[in-house]
C-alpha cells in the first residue's frame, strides 16, 4: 500500500510517496504548484491527487494542466483534453491603484508625547524623531538623531528628550536637546530598552530592559514569559540600578512626588 501527499521544502511544494508497509518515503515529484496554506484552503491545500487503475501512476493538476505521474520514476506525462465552454465574460472588476510618488506621507505616528508647557508634541515616525507645534504646522525632524529612534520622553523643563534606538544587535538609551544637537549615550551596555520616562525632578530615567534575543524571537512584544527589568539611570550619567524584575512589564510612570514608580504587569498595576 502506498500513500501520496504534499510536503514543503523551503518555499516550494512537492509530492512525496510513502510505502505504508516498509516505511520508505521519498520525493515523487518536485516542485508542483504552490500550496494554498497561506490563503483559503477550503478545497484542500493542493490540487487533488488520484491513483489511476493499476496503481502505477497518479493523476493531478500542475500548471493548469492534467498530468500523469509515474510512481516508479516520477516522470510526468501531460493528459491532453478539450472541453466545449460557453461562458459569459463579465466586465473586469479590478481597480488600478497608482503608486504614490514624491514625498512619503506618514499615516501612523508612534508614541506622541506632549511637552510640559503643552505647546509641542514629540513623536516617532519611520524610525525618526519629530517635533510639531500643538497648534499645527509642519513637523520638524530633530537634528542629530541617528539610527532607528523610538519612544521619545520629555524632561520636566522641556529642554531635552530621552529616547531609544533599536537594531538587530539590541538597543541604546539616549538623551538629546529638544532643539537638536549631539545625542548623549546614557548606558554603555546594549540591551532591548523601551518606554523611557524621566522623573519629575529631572535627575533620573526609568527604562525597561530586556534581553535583545528574547525580544526579537517573541511572537508578541508583551509576551508574558519574557523577563523584564525596570532600570533607573542617572540623567547626568552614572551606573544604573535595577528597581524591579518581573515578566511582561509595561507602561512605567512616576507619581507626582517622584518617589513612587507605577508599572503594569499582566492584569495588575
Amino acid at each position: 500500500m502506498k500513500l501520496v501527499c504534499a510536503s514543503r521544502w523551503g518555499a516550494q511544494t512537492g509530492l512525496r510517496i510513502r510505502n505504508l508497509e516498509t516505511g520508505e518515503d521519498r520525493w515523487l515529484s518536485f516542485p508542483i504548484d504552490p500550496d494554498s496554506q497561506m490563503g483559503g484552503y477550503y478545497n484542500d491545500l493542493v490540487p487533488r491527487v488520484a491513483f489511476l487503475p493499476g496503481d502505477r501512476e497518479v493523476l493531478t493538476a500542475i500548471d493548469g494542466k492534467l498530468v500523469r505521474i509515474a510512481l516508479a520514476d516520477g516522470k510526468r506525462t501531460p493528459v491532453p483534453f478539450t472541453a466545449p465552454v460557453d461562458l459569459a465574460v463579465r466586465p473586469n472588476t479590478r481597480v488600478e491603484v497608482p503608486d504614490e510618488t514624491g514625498l512619503v506621507r506618514v499615516r501612523v505616528i508612534q508614541a506622541p508625547r506632549l511637552s510640559p508647557d503643552g505647546e509641542r508634541i514629540a513623536f516617532a515616525a519611520l524610525g525618526k524623531l519629530y517635533l510639531q507645534d500643538r497648534a499645527g504646522g509642519v513637523p520638524r525632524a530633530i537634528a542629530g538623531v541617528e539610527g532607528m529612534a523610538f519612544q521619545p520622553s520629555w524632561s520636566p523643563d522641556g529642554r531635552s528628550l530621552v529616547y531609544v534606538t533599536w537594531s538587530s544587535d539590541g538597543g541604546v538609551l539616549w538623551s538629546i536637546p529638544a532643539s537638536g544637537g549631539k545625542p548623549r549615550r546614557l548606558l554603555r551596555a546594549s540591551a532591548f530598552y523601551s518606554e523611557p520616562t524621566i522623573s519629575p525632578d529631572g535627575r533620573s530615567v526609568a527604562v525597561l530592559r530586556a534581553n535583545a534575543l528574547e525580544r526579537l524571537q517573541s511572537a508578541s512584544d508583551l509576551a508574558p514569559n519574557r523577563p523584564t527589568d525596570i532600570v533607573m539611570v542617572p540623567l547626568a550619567g552614572g551606573e544604573p540600578r535595577i528597581v524591579s524584575s518581573k515578566s511582561a512589564i509595561k507602561a512605567p510612570s512616576f507619581d507626582a512626588s517622584g518617589k513612587w514608580l507605577r508599572y503594569a504587569t499582566g492584569a495588575s498595576v
